[in-house]
């Protein structure tokens, strides 16, 4: 059975900003194979994936507020706020033994689904973001 990770990261996902897209595909390609490797029972590695999903969300981040604050989005430090507890919850996945961490691909989902607000807000107001 397929899970949701397999599949490529949806058009309407995106957010037209091809690093920050980028970014975004390659967290769901992290987090599925960190499904895989849980799944098989290669916790070592499978930890080890996720640290690396940790440290590519970490960048990812960074870019994007800079970018939201850049354009005067008015709710960039609740935006950073969200990351950052999104963060924390990947964070203590990472430190939980891997046969247990299994939220991974619904942190980053969930994460990927609320970044979507800063995009209507973009929208409306007639800003493109550099791609």
């Amino acid at each position: 059975m397929q899970g949701i990770t397999d599949h490529m990261l949806a058009a309407d996902l995106g957010e037209g900003v091809r690093h920050l897209d980028r970014d975004h595909a390659d967290m769901m390609s992290l987090a599925a194979q960190f499904s895989r490797l849980r799944e098989r029972a290669l916790h070592r590695q499978a930890v080890a994936v996720l640290a690396e999903l940790l440290a590519t969300a970490e960048a990812h981040w960074r870019r994007e507020v800079d970018m939201l604050r850049s354009y005067g989005y008015p709710e960039a430090d609740d935006h950073a706020a969200g990351h950052l507890a999104t963060e924390q919850a990947l964070a203590a996945l990472a430190t939980t033994p891997a046969e247990v961490a299994t939220g991974c691909e619904d942190v980053i989902l969930r994460m990927l689904i609320e970044d979507q607000r800063w995009k209507w807000w973009f929208l409306d107001a007639g800003i493109r973001p550099r791609a």
